[in-house]
C-alpha cells in the first residue's frame, strides 16, 4: 500500500482540521478588515493564513478529501480577502514611498480603498477587477494551470496600460497586483499542499 492510500491517524486528522479551521478563521478575519478602519484584522488574516499553509507542509500530502473543501475555501479567501491586505501593502508603500524625483509619492487611495492614479482620477473598476483576478488566479493555482496566470496578469495590464501615464500609478499599479496575486497564491497554498 503506498503512502497516500494510507488510512488518516488521529494528527493527520487533527492537523488537516486545523488547517480547515484556520482558513475559516482567515476568512471570517478578512470580512471583518474589509470593513475596519485599523489594518489590525487584515494583518491576522494574513498571518492566519501563513498559519494554515505552515500546518499543511507539516501534514504533508494525502488523497483525503478535505483538500477539496480547503481548495473552495482558499479560492474564497483569495477572493473576499486580497482587498483588505492590497489596500495594506498599497498604503504601506504610500506612507513612506518617494516618487522616482525623491518627493512624497502623490498616489494615494480614496476612501473606499480604490486606487488613484497620480492626478486623483479614480482607476474604474479597480475593486472588481482585483475580485476577478484573485479568482481566476486561485482557481489556476489549483488546477495546475500556470499559463491561466500569465493571461490574467497579461490582460491586466493590458488593460490598464493607456491608463498609467505617472510613474506613481504604474508603481501603485505593479505593487497591487503582486500583492493581490501573493494573496491568492498564499489563500490556496494548504491546498496544494494537502492533495
Amino acid at each position: 500500500m503506498t503512502d497516500s492510500l494510507a488510512p488518516l491517524g488521529a494528527l493527520d486528522i487533527a492537523a488537516q482540521l486545523t488547517v480547515l479551521g484556520a482558513l475559516v478563521a482567515a476568512l471570517v478575519l478578512a470580512l471583518i478588515a474589509r470593513r475596519s478602519t485599523s489594518d489590525g484584522p487584515g494583518i491576522a488574516a494574513g498571518a492566519v493564513t501563513a498559519a494554515a499553509l505552515v500546518t499543511a507542509l507539516a501534514t504533508g500530502q494525502n488523497s483525503s478529501g478535505i483538500a477539496v473543501v480547503v481548495g473552495i475555501l482558499g479560492i474564497v479567501l483569495a477572493t473576499l480577502g486580497g482587498s483588505p491586505l492590497t489596500e495594506i501593502v498599497l498604503r504601506s508603500a504610500d506612507r513612506g514611498g518617494r516618487n522616482h524625483r525623491g518627493s512624497p509619492a502623490t498616489a494615494a487611495t480614496t476612501d473606499t480603498g480604490g486606487p488613484r492614479i497620480a492626478d486623483g482620477e479614480l482607476l474604474k473598476g479597480g475593486t472588481t477587477i482585483g475580485y476577478l483576478e484573485r479568482f481566476l488566479t486561485a482557481g489556476a493555482l489549483l488546477a495546475g494551470a500556470l499559463t491561466a496566470v500569465a493571461i490574467v496578469v497579461a490582460v491586466k495590464g493590458l488593460g490598464r496600460f493607456t491608463e498609467l501615464d505617472s510613474p506613481a500609478a504604474r508603481e501603485r499599479f505593479i505593487i497591487g497586483t503582486l500583492a493581490s496575486l501573493g494573496w491568492a497564491a498564499l489563500s490556496v497554498s494548504p491546498a496544494l499542499v494537502l492533495r
